[in-house]
């Protein structure tokens, strides 16, 4: 099975993260797609051409909806995609798909373990981060509540050469998070970044609103 090969950008939505804004050309391109789907199985020639006009097709119309849409305006679109990649694919390269999870290529539809725990993760980093940061602290009083944005992005900056699975791996990310305090309630941006070894380390924290 081949690596990923592009150390280019990746912007992996987590549902989790409110991040900074998706532009229209930050949408995964279609030679990008077809990577990913080749890591997950080997294609033909000619079903290298069905499928990247497959995902150049998905690309033109994701690039179409605003970033802030794309999570559900643009689901049906992604799933008659996924559609149309299994309609081009042998029973054999099916099984293979179906199993794989989507961050890998494949159209694996089950919630995926790996994703799940890295979601876990990252959440009760940033929580923590919120609870103990003195920046917070001075803004609102001592801490009741920390409640993380519901959907966004995280991205992953480093050299996608350097691990089997990159979208497990993102090199830095941005969450917004709800703060109550005793003196009150206010929205902060929490950056953090993970080193080589998976640990997560806290960049910034700062207000929303600046």
């Amino acid at each position: 099975m081949k690596l990923f090969s592009r150390s280019s950008l990746c912007v992996l939505t987590l549902g989790l993260a409110v991040g900074p804004a998706i532009s229209r050309a930050d949408y995964q391109s279609a030679e990008d797609a077809l990577a990913r789907l080749e890591n997950c199985v080997r294609l033909s020639p000619a079903q290298e051409k069905e499928a990247l006009q497959i995902f150049q097709n998905l690309k033109d119309i994701m690039d179409d909806l605003s970033p802030a849409d794309r999570p559900v305006k643009g689901m049906q679109s992604r799933q008659d995609a996924m559609a149309a990649i299994r309609g081009i694919l042998t029973p054999e390269q099916r099984a293979i798909y179906d199993r794989t999870p989507q961050r890998l290529g494949g159209g694996m539809t089950a919630a995926d373990p790996a994703m799940r725990a890295l979601r876990a993760k990252i959440s009760a980093f940033v929580r923590h981060a919120a609870q103990d940061a003195p920046e917070v602290t001075a803004a609102v009083g001592t801490v009741q509540k920390v409640v993380l944005g519901s959907a966004g992005s995280t991205t992953f900056t480093g050299d996608t050469l350097k691990y089997d699975d990159p979208a497990l791996h993102p090199g830095s990310g941005t969450n917004l998070v709800r703060v109550t305090g005793s003196a009150g309630v206010k929205i902060f941006k929490v950056t953090w970044k993970m080193d080589e070894a998976g640990n997560l380390s806290l960049d910034k924290i700062e207000a929303a609103d600046r």
